[in-house]
């Protein structure tokens, strides 16, 4: 399923010579890419309209949740799709990857906007306490302390 969205929606629109820039220097350099565009050299895909790529204007209340370090879906595309939805509210919860929902505070933040109907009034003041859990340096876990042995 991974790759017949990915070869469908995503691979098209790489322009050449896009991977090799914007991996240059990073950690993992292009193979993460390069691999995936290889599959969709021979996956079997589906043809997407390009109107599935326009930002529809909407009023209806929307939460919109960043993790500031997602490398997946990074703020910058939620604050996008905010940019174009009347009645949204886009929260970064610091320190936080990818599924921002399980941090912090953010479960009671998305339950308070589902039972008001609204983000326009929640206090979100909560998520500038998150903070990027530390490194497991043994089998046992992170030291609770925060304490490197």
């Amino acid at each position: 399923m991974q790759f017949s969205v990915l070869c469908s929606e995503d691979a098209p629109r790489i322009e050449s010579g896009s991977i090799e820039r914007e991996t240059a220097g990073t950690f993992l350099g292009s193979d993460m890419a390069d691999w995936r565009m290889k599959i969709c050299a021979f996956w079997p895909r589906g043809q997407v309209d390009a109107a599935y790529y326009d930002y529809p204007q909407s009023d209806v209340p929307a939460l919109i949740l960043s993790g500031e370090l997602d490398p997946v879906t990074p703020p910058s595309w939620g604050q996008q799709v905010a940019s174009h939805w009347k009645n949204s509210r886009h929260i970064v919860v610091p320190g936080t990857g990818h599924g921002a929902i399980t941090s912090g505070c953010v479960m009671k933040l998305a339950r308070e906007f589902l039972n008001k109907g609204s983000a326009a009034n929640l206090d979100v003041n909560c998520v500038q306490r998150v903070r990027r859990p530390p490194f497991f340096l043994g089998p046992s876990g992170p030291d609770p302390q925060g304490k490197v042995r």
